[in-house]
């Protein structure tokens, strides 16, 4: 259930700041804050490496905490959600606390937290799962070795993150060439897309593959723990059956991987992209030792 005054606050706060960035269209950007269809699809993902149902599971970034809520409530989840309290386009937690005490979920089981300074035991989980959030943090080495500090041996991590080696950026719903270098993607929607730099400024998009290699390697000197996968097979399936969400403006890319179809090309565009290390997004899943 989500009532008009959420609606109303999401449109005043996530919605005006993205519309002006991405030039998507507010009504388009709610639908895709405040869908109940994506969670599903981010739980079939997961399955693929793990039972979900009834599993103590922690979510870094909740956000809105529409994901945490219908895992909840579909799947039987023990779920608990970190999100940082902040005002205006930082207002998730508020809304993810009303939206818990809206729908008959206790409340303080989104805990105002940051990713890399979690308030929970070792051990603690039996999934750790976060979507769209390393970009954001200030620190993603310190939130990937935390999500491993918490769960517990045998459990599962699966952070999903922007691949910035790629071509598509969700935020500005704009295509840009592979990032190089730390300043490219500001200068790029300024003097490409005319778009205001200064969000761009605060992603991290040194996030790609050699930055997840590299970061693993030194994970592995705290902890033990072994890659599933990065997401190249979710990536390559998408690219063939076009199986995939297109809001806000992924609708875009989905027209353009509809066309590679129509060409006979997206099977060999794929391969191209993951020989390229390009494919987005990062789906880094772990299984702690």
């Amino acid at each position: 259930m989500i009532s008009d005054e959420i609606v109303e606050w999401v449109k005043k706060s996530q919605g005006t700041f993205f519309n002006d960035i991405s030039h998507v269209g507010i009504d388009r950007i709610i639908s895709d804050l405040l869908s109940f269809q994506k969670p599903f699809q981010q739980y079939d993902i997961l399955s693929k490496y793990t039972c979900v149902k009834d599993r103590k599971i922690l979510e870094i970034g909740s956000g809105l905490g529409i994901n945490l809520l219908v895992w909840m409530k579909a799947f039987n989840v023990d779920g608990y959600g970190i999100e940082p309290a902040a005002v205006g386009f930082g207002s998730s937690y508020e809304i993810s606390k009303k939206m818990f005490h809206l729908n008959d979920v206790d409340p303080e089981r989104i805990v105002n937290a940051v990713g890399e300074n979690m308030p929970f035991e070792d051990n603690s989980f039996d999934i750790v799962y976060s979507s769209n959030v390393l970009e954001h943090v200030q620190s993603p080495f310190n939130v990937l070795d935390e999500a491993i500090r918490v769960v517990r041996p045998g459990g599962i991590i699966q952070i999903v993150y922007p691949n910035y080696m790629s071509y598509y950026d969700g935020h500005y719903s704009v295509f840009h060439p592979p990032i190089l270098w730390e300043g490219l993607f500001p200068w790029y929607v300024q003097h490409i897309w005319r778009r205001d730099p200064s969000f761009a400024k605060t992603l991290n998009t040194e996030l790609n593959y050699f930055w997840t290699k590299n970061t693993l390697e030194m994970l592995r000197k705290k902890h033990e723990f072994s890659v599933l996968s990065l997401g190249e097979d979710v990536f390559y399936e998408r690219m063939c059956s076009f199986d995939f969400e297109a809001k806000g403006g992924l609708a875009k890319v989905k027209r353009v991987v509809k066309l590679s179809g129509k060409l006979k090309l997206n099977k060999i565009i794929a391969k191209m992209i993951l020989l390229s290390k390009g494919w987005a997004p990062i789906i880094l899943t772990m299984e702690k030792s």
